[in-house]
């Protein structure tokens, strides 16, 4: 999933993890690097240096112990910010969570924020592209469970509402959205084995009449358009919190935006996989949206 940062660098992959032991990042002003200690079978193995050797000396090179004993403690998000240094676009701000705890943030931040929660599964290794700093970073995400074809991620947006989720889909045909100034509702067709199913309308009924009910209707024949991205904005209208904007994208073209946006940006590029289903909160208007992905 991924890559959230700028063009340029060098690619880098730490490479099949059974498990994250430790990360180690130099930072100050921006994350200069970042390095890995991991576990595959019974050997534990040292990722070299992804960045340049810059960071202040009382805040370089800041290890994070992962708790030592195998699987109690693994990442669930990873969270941060895309600016510059010196004219430089580079990564300036990390966060890490795990199902123990949050470490970070890493670096003074400033730019655009980018944030991926994954609420039923674990990031398992990262990738990214690095040079004089760490200019992009993405994870590979598996799930926690042998029995789960998909890895639920997620959600942004605002609290409140009811949460609804569409359920399982073998391939979603067309989204329905009705939006104006922010994102009223969404509502989906999707088939499972041979027949297909409308959802019902996720949030309100608002949305002007020239934009209301936009449908966007996906390649009708089977798996040969599928979702690849998603991306919006969490704004707010008449005080009340939302997703304010939505823009998907498939391995065909770009659907959007939809809605005016404003307020933070959020976007879940998937570069090997698919979104298979969604889910979220909806009040008045769509509070919240997250996805389940599953390998291609």
């Amino acid at each position: 999933v991924g890559t959230w940062g700028a063009n340029g660098g060098s690619h880098w992959d730490m490479g099949p993890a059974d498990h994250i032991k430790s990360i180690k990042i130099c930072a100050k002003g921006v994350v200069d690097s970042i390095a890995f200690m991991y576990v595959v079978g019974e050997t534990a193995e040292d990722t070299p240096r992804y960045g340049g050797p810059g960071g202040a000396p009382n805040l370089a090179c800041l290890l994070l112990h992962l708790h030592q004993i195998f699987d109690e403690e693994y990442l669930t998000a990873i969270s941060g910010y895309i600016g510059e240094y010196g004219g430089t676009p580079c990564i300036s701000q990390l966060t890490f969570t795990t199902n123990m705890g949050t470490y970070g943030p890493y670096g003074d931040g400033g730019g655009t924020p980018f944030n991926l929660p994954v609420e039923e599964g674990k990031i398992a290794r990262f990738y990214g592209r690095a040079g004089t700093y760490l200019k992009a970073i993405g994870a590979i995400v598996n799930t926690t469970s042998m029995n789960a074809p998909v890895i639920k991620v997620g959600t942004w947006g605002a609290n409140g509402g009811s949460h609804w989720d569409m359920g399982p889909a073998d391939h979603i045909n067309s989204i329905k959205i009705c939006a104006k100034g922010v994102v009223d509702s969404i509502a989906f067709m999707y088939v499972v084995g041979e027949t297909a199913e409308d959802t019902p309308r996720y949030g309100g009924p608002g949305g002007a009449p020239n934009l209301a009910c936009l449908l966007l209707h996906l390649h009708q024949i089977f798996d040969e358009e599928y979702l690849t991205a998603i991306s919006g904005y969490i704004g707010e209208y008449g005080g009340t919190p939302c997703i304010s904007q939505l823009t998907f994208t498939t391995n065909m073209g770009t659907y959007g935006p939809y809605g005016d946006g404003g307020g933070t940006p959020f976007n879940l590029p998937v570069e090997e996989g698919k979104i298979a289903r969604f889910y979220g909160r909806a009040g008045t208007y769509l509070k919240t949206i997250g996805v389940y992905l599953k390998p291609n």
